[in-house]
């Protein structure tokens, strides 16, 4: 449900194109609430229907002769509603949607832990366990909300730059020099480090190039990222560096890249980070 929230926030900030963090931090906030919300909704929804057709069979007879013995226009629908509230307020002393949360919190869930069981939460476990939860999934709303919003944006074509691509890499024992020239704006020194063989060392620089919709219109975007393994010997890239490049700038750049026998991947999983962190 957190990544439902987070996908529904990305997409809208980029409709939207919301450039603000904060505010889209604050819609997607909204969203994850809403979501979690709208779910529970949705539970008391199903909760309504189904004691309402155990009430209609158990209690047949007795529905039609109150019903027989209520104000004109009064529906068999509004009847069960009545009986349902009523054993809400017997069972948590509330009626409606406030009620039935009680009610579900004192009935409790178990957590599954292994086939051998799990670990039985009611009460006010249940409501800590409601309140994780609403965290989580607010939280990854407002992650992708802020996320989005910080991607760079075009303000002459008035839309958002491209995925990132993969330009190559540079070997570790380089990468302090790599940086210096690139502070030093000595792009073309620069671009003799980078390296457009397909293997990803470890540890190395990852290079990568955003570039704007209507290219040689606008700068473009260099992410640095530093290459390791983590705890599951997986791939991670960790970004160590954002800036931005004029187009004379990146001509100089590419211009000045050692051509090999391999040129930069196509490859969506090559172009784009694993895991940036």
């Amino acid at each position: 449900m957190g990544f439902l929230g987070g996908g529904a926030t990305h997409i809208a900030v980029k409709k939207g194109k919301v450039r603000n963090p904060a505010i889209a931090a604050l819609f997607g906030a909204l969203t994850g609430i809403s979501i979690y919300g709208a779910m529970h909704v949705f539970d008391y929804w199903t909760f309504q229907r189904s004691v309402a057709g155990e009430l209609r069979q158990a209690y047949s007879e007795d529905l039609q002769t109150a019903l027989a013995e209520s104000e004109e226009g009064v529906t068999e629908e509004e009847l069960l509603q009545l009986a349902i509230d009523t054993i809400l307020i017997e069972e948590t002393g509330q009626a409606g949607f406030i009620g039935y949360l009680q009610f579900t919190a004192q009935q409790g869930m178990e957590l599954s832990r292994s086939s051998s069981g799990g670990i039985p939460v009611s009460g006010i476990g249940m409501w800590i366990y409601r309140a994780l939860e609403l965290t989580v999934i607010a939280g990854v709303s407002t992650a992708a909300g802020f996320r989005a919003a910080k991607e760079p944006f075009c303000e002459s074509s008035d839309r958002w730059y491209g995925d990132p691509q993969r330009v190559g890499n540079v070997d570790d024992d380089r990468s302090q020099k790599f940086i210096g020239f690139l502070d030093s704006n000595n792009y073309v020194k620069a671009g003799e480090l980078i390296n457009t063989h397909l293997d990803i060392p470890i540890p190395s620089l990852e290079v990568y190039l955003q570039s704007p919709p209507q290219e040689g219109m606008a700068d473009s975007v260099v992410t640095l990222s530093k290459t390791s393994l983590n705890k599951d010997n997986k791939l991670e890239l960790k970004q160590v560096l954002m800036g931005m490049v004029s187009p004379r700038e990146l001509k100089q750049l590419q211009d000045s890249i050692p051509q090999g026998v391999e040129t930069p991947t196509n490859d969506p999983e090559a172009n784009n980070p694993v895991d940036e962190t």
